[in-house]
This record gives structure tokens, sequence and C-alpha cells, in this order.
């Protein structure tokens, strides 16, 4: 793998949109890696490895709702956490949940809002009862891709699996909030150390 330059990486202004997608896998793990937090959950190199490039197939190849876009957003909460004193709110464990979390966030994604399928009548509109319509199929499309393949079924390498989900639950949820947590993160950089 190439080395990269993590003084870029935590720069809020790293140009993601010059790399592959391939590179943004190589890149995810690279920053896993300085975040040293999955080795301490045993989760090893390569479930890693092959967790973040499952996600990435899994997304479309769309104008926005990518995989360049969850990198995009697992990147803005890697730099709030190492750049701000929001790594004295969280457990290890929970900045690990959300950096997963936000590879995940829009898994899937056709393109299409949730006001576009609820008028459609879509499957998935139905299926949720016309509630986060979009935010409960990518939930759903995590857990599919992480129990329906053995090796990268995520409860059987950590402790806390029951946490796992219910912080990437909660996670989803403020995605849906992404105006009021841009001014939370705007908030924990005025507080630099």
């Amino acid at each position: 793998m190439v080395k990269y330059d993590i003084n870029k990486i935590l720069d809020f202004n790293f140009q993601m949109h010059l790399y592959s997608n391939k590179e943004l896998c190589d890149i995810s793990f690279f920053m896993f890696q300085y975040a040293n937090l999955h080795n301490q959950n045993n989760i090893d190199d390569q479930y890693l490895k092959n967790l973040i490039e499952k996600l990435c197939l899994n997304y479309n190849i769309i104008p926005y709702h990518n995989w360049t876009h969850a990198f995009q957003l697992m990147h803005m909460y890697f730099c709030t956490y190492f750049n701000s004193q929001l790594k004295n709110f969280l457990e290890p464990f929970e900045f690990l949940v959300g950096l997963i979390s936000g590879l995940a966030h829009d898994i899937n994604h056709k393109g299409f809002n949730n006001i576009y399928k609820i008028k459609r009548k879509s499957e998935n509109s139905l299926r949720y009862a016309e509630q986060g319509v979009l935010e409960n199929m990518h939930i759903s499309q995590f857990f599919r891709i992480i129990f329906n393949n053995p090796e990268l079924d995520i409860s059987q390498k950590i402790t806390e699996p029951v946490f796992f989900f219910s912080n990437y639950i909660l996670l989803q949820y403020i995605k849906k909030e992404q105006t009021k947590q841009i001014q939370k993160i705007n908030i924990f950089q005025y507080y630099k150390y």
C-alpha cells in the first residue's frame, strides 16, 4: 500500500476527489491505522480491509451519494476528532463506530430522495411506513453485508455488538440532521486544544 501523508489527510481541505475509489479505500484503511482503534477492539487488518472494500463495492456510481461522499463524511469526522476537543467527549470505541458508520451511511443509494420514494410508493417506502425510508434502507443494507458474509460479521469480532448497532442507528439519525452537525463541528473547532 502507498503511504499517505497524515498531515494532508488531517486537513479539512483534503482533496479526496483527486483519488480513485481504490485509493480512497487504501486511505480509509490508513486512517483507521492512524487512529489505532480497530486492533484494540479485536478487529484485525485483513477484516478491516475486506469491510472497507465491501462497503465501497456497495455504493452506486451516481453524482453525489457515492463512495467519495461516504469517504468525505468519514474524513470530516476523522478530522474533527483529531483537530478539536471531540476526542474528550467520545470513547475510542464510539469513534471507531463513527468511522465505520461514515463509510456505510449511504450504502446502495440510487440518487433519489425520501420524498421521491414516498411519492412513487416504492417498496422501501411501504416497508418503512414512509419514515426515514433511505436511512432505514442504508442500515438494512449494512446489516445484510455484515451478516450475510461470515467473514464480515462484526458481531463475532467485537465485545460490544449491541452497543455497535445502537450507535450505528444513532449516527444514521444524526446524518439526517447534517446542518445541525456542521454547527456542532464548528463549535468543536472553536474549542481547539
